[in-house]
């Protein structure tokens, strides 16, 4: 009997699962979702292909469980339905299964997805992939059309800080975060800002700007360089 497998189709950065599907050719069945992708169809699956392809990148393929042929159907349906059920934001048109359903799973299938999916969702996406996703889309200008939806995106209740008031705490590492260090070499002071200088010293803080930046030599007597 041949046997086959349960496969996922995953971002080949952030390693989240977008496609769940069921194959007895492993070695041909990512090509054949590549080759699909180009010719056009506008299934979810191949959008989300196509619009990896605009950022460089492809999809790659993970096998879930190796079975054999005639269970292939069967546990499509399983790990479809529970993925769904934990959250996956899977790109499937259907239940997979070819209307297969009703099954009842042993508790080794379920374990075996439990540990799939301890793997895939409850690891955190780490630091270094955080910034290999940053770099593949560093400097790519953004059509107009992804300008309007991140814009609508932002709007009103959409926005995630939308009806919060920041602390001071947060308002002050802002403050922290934009701030440049100054010394005052006339007295050997230094400062977290030109502001916080300004207010100790009784000083318009634009001036010790300026006196930083070097347009004027001095402001009051007092001469200022940014650490």
């Amino acid at each position: 009997m041949k046997t086959g497998i349960i496969y996922g189709l995953y971002h080949p950065i952030t390693g989240e699962i977008r496609y769940i599907g069921k194959t007895i050719r492993p070695d041909k069945r990512l090509n054949e979702h590549i080759q699909k992708a180009n010719k056009g169809p506008k299934y979810p699956v191949y959008n989300w292909i196509r619009k990896l392809f605009k950022e460089g990148l492809k999809p790659e393929l993970e096998i879930i469980e190796t079975s054999n042929e005639d269970q292939l159907a069967e546990l499509e349906v399983f790990y479809i339905t529970k993925a769904k059920e934990f959250g996956w934001r899977l790109l499937n048109s259907t239940d997979g299964g070819e209307g297969n359903s009703g099954h009842i799973y042993t508790e080794e299938q379920r374990q075996k997805f439990r540990d799939a999916w301890v793997k895939r969702k409850l690891v955190p996406i780490s630091d270094e992939t955080r910034k290999k996703y940053s770099l593949v889309h560093k400097g790519k200008p953004k059509t107009v059309e992804q300008r309007i939806k991140m814009s609508e995106a932002a709007k009103g209740a959409k926005n995630h800080n939308f009806g919060k008031r920041p602390s001071q705490e947060s308002i002050d590492k802002a403050r922290l975060k934009t701030c440049k260090p100054v010394i005052c070499l006339t007295t050997g002071q230094t400062f977290i800002s030109c502001r916080e200088a300004g207010k100790i010293l009784h000083i318009d803080s634009s001036g010790i700007s300026k006196v930083c930046r070097s347009i004027l030599p001095a402001v009051r007597g007092y001469i200022f360089r940014y650490l």
